[in-house]
């Protein structure tokens, strides 16, 4: 489980080609803290075990359902990646609760700046987009967002400066592909009709 608060933002030393795999070395420094072979590790919100790792870089084995479900099929050396460890008690909970598990990837259709603010739109396929509310959360590449508006098939999110200096958002272009990861509550109530409990009451109570 995670929290979509970004910790690092790494950088892909090497990528190795296997038999519909690929072997994924990201080089970083605070992820690494207290991080043993095992442990998980979200790469751009992607949920991936640490298979070896030393004093600056980790690695993971990127299988082919992965691949063909999230951008990490996309990644190329030197690209920066967001990074954030499973949650511990020791650490404070901030955004909300991410599994990992992406739906699916969406892409971005504009970019627009307004000050020091940015507003993405966000083009989704349909089943992902059915699971999202106004003003509910959301996960892009990993960040704990909050859904402004939605228009269609696209959703608004507005990116406050921190968020940009922090995570990967700053360098997104129109076209980049992202995962996304629906809120896990809000999906479940959609799928499952749960007595007395509504979209509108979970987006009240802040969801």
């Amino acid at each position: 489980m995670f929290t979509g608060i970004i910790e690092e933002i790494g950088l892909v030393k090497s990528i190795k080609h296997g038999y519909r795999s690929r072997v994924v070395v990201i080089e970083c420094q605070t992820v690494l803290e207290n991080t043993v072979l095992g442990d998980s590790i979200a790469i751009n919100g992607v949920c991936q075990t640490v298979t070896s790792l030393n004093k600056s870089s980790f690695i993971v084995d990127v299988l082919e359902q992965t691949l063909l479900k999230t951008n990490l099929n996309l990644l190329k050396k030197g690209d920066s990646v967001n990074l954030e460890r499973a949650i511990t008690l020791n650490r404070p909970f901030g955004g909300h609760f991410v599994q990992g598990h992406i739906q699916g990837v969406g892409t971005i259709s504009s970019i627009k700046k307004q000050k020091d603010n940015m507003y993405l739109r966000i083009k989704l396929p349909k089943d992902i987009r059915d699971n999202i509310i106004k003003e509910g959360s959301i996960t892009v590449d990993g960040l704990s967002l909050t859904v402004a508006d939605i228009i269609k098939d696209e959703i608004v999110i507005n990116i406050i400066p921190h968020t940009k200096t922090e995570s990967t958002v700053g360098s997104f272009r129109v076209g980049r592909v992202v995962n996304i990861e629906p809120d896990m509550l809000v999906k479940s109530v959609i799928k499952n009709e749960v007595q007395g409990l509504t979209k509108e009451k979970l987006i009240s109570w802040g969801f």
